[in-house]
């Protein structure tokens, strides 16, 4: 089958001299090796983190750009293959950055660097496209990680930090939004964690997004780029949202 169960190996049956039926010598199981230890060392402890964080990307992959013919491509597979290209990215990456746990949101952000680059005209560049994204994805996260530690939420860098930034230059702009957004209850967090942890790619059709990546990307300044654009984005309804109750504010927004 498919699922995890795929991965694991037979379970071989043991006498009391550590041989198997077939008259092979095997390792004793220590506690460290027993599917029931509660020990973080053992493998089959490793192996249960692995599978739960494996269905946890498995997930959010099969949701990125689901309409998109890209990962439909049902042509010797080719969709599926491609979100499973996903599906390693994000898992080796997180694997290696114990200090940072995976996201959802981060599948959005690998799923366009992905499409962009296994999309290139030049098809041996597009054969590299997954090992080429996994260090584009791991370069940028370098600059964006802070965003996902929960206990760097308040530092400057951090979700709520970045948030703060940016409703502070909303009121350096349009202070009468700012207020108006105060007065019916909306805090920031309610639409600007999905903007800043993905970097806009929800908010936006692809090849719009990717324009728009273009040229943050091209930005020494990248943080100060997709604050400017999240306000420019508040600025742009001002009008619909000075009209509008919580609710239809945050339908507007979101």
């Amino acid at each position: 089958g498919g699922g995890g169960g795929g991965h694991m190996n037979a379970l071989l049956v043991v006498d009391d001299r550590g041989y198997t039926p077939d008259g092979s010598r095997t390792e004793r199981v220590t506690v460290n090796d027993d599917p029931l230890s509660l020990e973080t060392d053992s493998r089959w402890a490793q192996f249960f983190e692995n599978a739960s964080l494996l269905d946890e990307i498995r997930k959010d992959v099969v949701r990125t750009h689901p309409d998109l013919h890209f990962f439909l491509e049902p042509r010797d597979n080719l969709g599926q293959r491609r979100y499973a290209a996903i599906e390693r990215i994000l898992f080796v990456w997180a694997k290696l950055n114990k200090g940072v746990r995976y996201v959802q949101g981060m599948n959005e952000i690998v799923g366009t660097i992905y499409f962009v680059l296994a999309n290139d005209s030049n098809e041996e560049w597009a054969c590299e496209a997954e090992a080429d994204t996994y260090f584009l994805f791991n370069t940028l996260m370098v600059e964006m990680r802070d965003v996902f530690v929960p206990d760097l939420d308040d530092a400057d860098t951090g979700i709520q930090g970045r948030i703060s930034n940016m409703i502070a230059l909303l009121s350096l702009h349009d202070p009468e939004v700012r207020c108006h957004l105060d007065d019916c209850g909306i805090d920031a967090s309610f639409y600007s964690i999905r903007w800043l942890t993905t970097l806009l790619s929800r908010e936006f059709r692809l090849a719009d997004t990717i324009r728009l990546w273009d040229s943050m990307f091209a930005s020494t300044h990248k943080d100060n780029f997709l604050r400017y654009v999240c306000v420019t984005m508040v600025m742009v309804i001002r009008d619909q949202l000075l009209k509008s109750d919580f609710g239809s504010c945050l339908r507007l927004l979101q």
